[in-house]
């Protein structure tokens, strides 16, 4: 069987991004044909309906414009728990993510199945951002700590990735532990804390997705706090680093 680009569309692609849906669609649109016209198109898009109450016909519809679409329906929304099961339903290897109101650039995917593929060790890989209001309008760029020993630092006191921006290795997000659910504003995070002790990590200099500036979006909603809610990242990093001196003492 053939899909609309003239490749087989039961071959298991090697890579899948996966976006949840909830309650803002405003931009749901334009973050579906960014996937859909990625230069690197060995690929499927899982879209997850995390019981948005929509019409089962609005999907449907939606999953007709590519046969690339795959559609994961929950009844009641899950919140963390949705990303899990997009992509525990994704058949490829690589893992992309993309939330429903940012924009992947054309050679998004592309590039970062080649810094993948560059480096085994690499477990994760994001990228710098163009910043983007509601009205499409772009208001800078935002640049992010490159090398693996940057993001380690940066990750106590911040996040070095960009969620949209994301690719990760399936074997990673498994040895991870899949996101953390009672995490419902940063599991992302988590997760990257997760991942690190696993793989190499590296952000790309290229600013290959349009974030949105969204005020309603997770972010802006949750913006108190926001240090607090990681706290435990940086409680057991201290933990660890105080285990492997009082170890590294009791062995002279």
């Amino acid at each position: 069987m053939a899909d609309r680009n003239g490749g087989n569309a039961d071959r298991v692609p090697r890579a899948s991004a996966v976006m949840t849906v909830y309650k803002d669609q405003r931009f749901l649109d334009a973050a579906v044909n960014s996937i859909l016209t990625q230069e690197f198109d060995d690929l499927e898009l899982i879209v997850v309906d995390d019981g948005t109450g929509q019409d089962a016909v609005f999907f449907r519809e939606l999953a007709l414009r590519d046969r690339r679409i795959r559609l994961v329906i929950n009844p009641n929304n899950l919140g963390t728990a949705a990303a899990n099961r997009g992509i525990e339903a994704a058949r490829g290897e690589l893992i992309l993510r993309l939330d429903t109101d940012d924009i992947a650039e054309p050679a998004h995917v592309g590039r970062l199945v080649a810094a993948l593929d560059e480096d085994p060790e690499l477990g994760l890989v994001g990228h710098a951002v163009t910043l983007i209001d509601e009205t499409d309008r772009v208001v800078g760029v935002q640049h992010m700590p490159e090398t693996d020993l940057e993001i380690r630092r940066t990750i106590l006191l911040h996040n070095p990735f960009y969620h949209s921006t994301i690719a990760y290795r399936r074997s990673c997000f498994e040895a991870a532990g899949h996101y953390r659910i009672d995490e419902l504003v940063s599991q992302d995070h988590y997760l990257w804390f997760d991942m690190l002790p696993l793989w190499r990590a590296r952000n790309l200099t290229e600013p290959l997705t349009r974030y949105r500036l969204n005020t309603l979006g997770l972010t802006a909603t949750n913006a108190t706090n926001a240090r607090n809610r990681t706290h435990p990242i940086r409680q057991a990093s201290w933990e660890g680093a105080v285990s492997a001196a009082k170890s590294e003492n009791y062995g002279s």
